[in-house]
């Protein structure tokens, strides 16, 4: 498994691949309806037996099918005793249906009669220098399309007498359909393979990330709660031995907890992905907008922080879950918060275009350097000195949850603004929304 690819790479990769293969069996099948529409046109006088024999060419679903009514419909058209089609493969390796043939194949090719019907481009009625009756001959009818010939159907034991003329266009379209036939099974074949094996690399990947997923949560466990907890056992033993202040220790110590308990959730919610899906409500995302700016009340005083609100939507009702969606704005505005040591101003604007909902935060921090600031949503990357990496990473699978998409801009020095757009249900816009509690 390559490892200098990326995970979005491979994917990319697998559905240009994808794309490409269908738009080459897309074309092979149009090719297939062309000649199928020319036949039909062409052999509308044979007789009704010849029709059939052709209409199967068409009907075989197997590569192995397909050859054997070819060999079938060339041996009573030309009267012949026996017929096998061979090809010749981009490797040069010599393919032969029935394999009996092989011998006889293998002297056409080394003799260079195939190299001259190649050029040739018809089917031809040759001396079967193999056949110890003089009289007889061997009929040769290549395959391939669009100027590509890559093997010939042979009828052995054809009677010199055999009238090629009032047969030649029959046979060219006859060898040119089972050539286009061939490719169109064997490129599906491929597509098939191919995305058989794209599919086993995904699982491979999906359980290598899953792995390095584990290992991830494992180090920042280790590194994450290693030091509050190595704090909150220090602080214990000062506040059990009287010594400095208690008042301070308990501060601390309580400040410690509170850093372990927003880590854990955290890590919670990561773990708790695979689980069903939430059923949602009818919710005004007003609401809970305003209900996370009462809840860091607090904080924005003591960090100094102005926020001014702008709802300008007509609705924010939307279908989603009120508890999720309140840990996205308090983890957006607590972000913002850290964004402004020195305080500043935190803007939040709704507003609708369309039927879609826009809600807007900016802040007026210090900003990511633009290098960054497309790492921003992966798990466990952070710009913060004690930060897990998790937090906008959450944010954004909440949103796509909703059916929303969350994007970030930002400038170092100009701050930072990200933008959640959530699609609006005009059918619940009536429906009674439950408030946050």
């Amino acid at each position: 498994m390559p490892s200098e690819l990326s995970w979005e790479e491979l994917r990319q990769r697998e559905q240009q691949y994808m794309r490409l293969l269908e738009v080459r069996c897309e074309l092979l099948q149009r090719e297939v309806e062309h000649l199928r529409q020319q036949l039909t046109q062409q052999i509308a006088a044979p007789q009704s037996q010849e029709r059939t024999e052709i209409r199967q060419l068409l009907e075989a679903s197997t590569p192995e099918a397909l050859l054997q009514q070819a060999c079938s419909l060339l041996q009573r058209w030309a009267c012949a005793s026996s017929a096998y089609v061979f090809r010749i493969s981009p490797i040069g390796s010599l393919q032969v249906h029935p394999p009996e043939h092989t011998a006889h194949a293998r002297a056409l090719v080394e003799d260079g009669i195939i190299d001259w019907l190649t050029a040739y481009g018809n089917p031809a009625l040759l001396p079967d220098l193999f056949w110890t009756a003089s009289e007889r001959s061997l009929l040769a009818v290549p395959l391939g399309h669009s100027g590509e010939r890559f093997g010939a159907i042979v009828a052995l034991d054809v009677p010199t007498t055999l009238p090629l003329a009032s047969l030649q266009e029959q046979l060219h379209y006859v060898g040119t359909l089972v050539g286009v036939l061939l490719d169109n099974m064997e490129s599906s074949r491929t597509a098939e393979m191919l995305h058989f094996q794209l599919q086993q690399l995904q699982r491979e990947l999906q359980q290598a990330e899953s792995l390095a997923t584990l290992g991830k949560i494992s180090s920042l466990i280790v590194h994450e709660l290693g030091n509050p907890l190595q704090a909150l056992l220090s602080y214990a033993e000062l506040i059990e031995a009287g010594k400095g202040n208690m008042q301070e220790h308990a501060r601390r110590l309580r400040h410690e907890l509170l850093r372990l308990h927003h880590l854990l959730h955290e890590l919670r919610q990561l773990l708790r992905r695979p689980d069903a899906p939430t059923e949602f409500s009818p919710i005004e995302v007003a609401t809970i907008v305003e209900h996370a700016l009462q809840l860091l009340q607090p904080q924005f005083r003591r960090d100094r922080i102005r926020v001014h609100l702008e709802q300008e939507a007509p609705t924010t009702r939307i279908l989603g879950h009120a508890g999720q969606l309140e840990q996205v704005f308090l983890n957006l505005f607590l972000n913002a918060c850290d964004a402004m040591p020195e305080g500043g101003l935190l803007h939040i604007r709704l507003f609708a275009e369309g039927d879609t909902l826009i809600v807007s935060c900016r802040d007026s921090g210090i900003g990511i350097p633009t290098e960054l600031v497309q790492q921003v949503f992966e798990p466990f990357f952070t710009t913060k000195p004690h930060g897990s990496g998790l937090g906008l990473s959450l944010c954004q699978e909440i949103v796509e949850r909703h059916g929303g998409t969350i994007t970030l801009h930002s400038q170092p020095g100009a701050g930072t603004t990200v933008v959640l757009r959530f699609p609006l249900r005009l059918d619940v816009l009536q429906q009674s929304a439950p408030q946050c509690a």
